[in-house]
């Protein structure tokens, strides 16, 4: 385009040049000139369309990846059963020892509602863990006193020993938990079983040099 402009202006201001001898096609350099500069103008329109490509930021395809056929197999088994069923019913699971374990968890930390809900739905107040430690023995050790008073009052025998041998009271002594070792006393247990290792609450409580602990033991006797 800058050249077709450059010969116009030749020709408007060097008249000479027109009236030299027709040696030369106007029409076919003007011609050649604008099929040049419609090349420049497709050549300039690329080069932005090429440019403005590489600024944008490629979307790679994400496939999902497909689940695997028994993962497919196991979720269409899982509903085709009835609606009204548990998880655990459905993948024949059976609930009872989840539900000890959380029986064992409450009276550990204290939370004597939830124990009263567990009790409701049939679980034994005495059953034991695989070291035969029952609940009340978990709560007599974290000196959870309401919780001692619950289970007990619900049946939880004070006498059940551990694989060690050890009773309630034992785990009451040990941790220092006065209260509650003044209420098992109370409710009929004895100072003087002995562990496994041949000492008893009165023995542990010497080895604490807990005098309290000491006072409430001698005044039982």
């Amino acid at each position: 385009m800058n050249k077709f402009v450059f010969l116009s202006t030749l020709f408007i201001f060097f008249p000479q040049f027109t009236s030299a001898e027709p040696s030369y096609n106007f029409e076919a350099i003007s011609g050649a000139l604008q099929a040049e500069y419609q090349n420049q103008l497709k050549h300039n329109q690329r080069a932005k369309a090429q440019q403005r490509a590489k600024s944008k930021p490629r979307q790679k395809n994400r496939v999902k990846p497909k689940p695997p056929r028994k993962a497919n197999q196991q979720r269409q088994a899982y509903r085709r059963l009835p609606a009204n069923r548990t998880p655990a019913v459905r993948n024949n699971i059976p609930q009872e020892k989840p539900q000890i374990e959380n029986f064992f968890k409450a009276a550990s930390t204290g939370r004597t509602q939830y124990l009263a809900q567990l009790l409701q739905q049939n679980i034994n107040v005495n059953s034991a863990n695989q070291y035969r430690e029952t609940a009340l023995h978990m709560a007599a050790a974290n000196g959870h006193y309401r919780t001692v008073i619950f289970l007990v009052s619900h049946g939880a025998n004070i006498h059940l020993r551990t694989v060690k041998g050890w009773t309630a009271l034992h785990h009451a002594v040990r941790f220092r938990q006065a209260s509650i070792a003044q209420y098992l006393l109370q409710r009929g247990a004895s100072p003087y079983q002995r562990t496994s290792d041949g000492l008893t609450a009165m023995d542990m409580a010497k080895n604490s040099n807990n005098k309290y602990l000491l006072q409430i033991l001698e005044g039982s006797r």
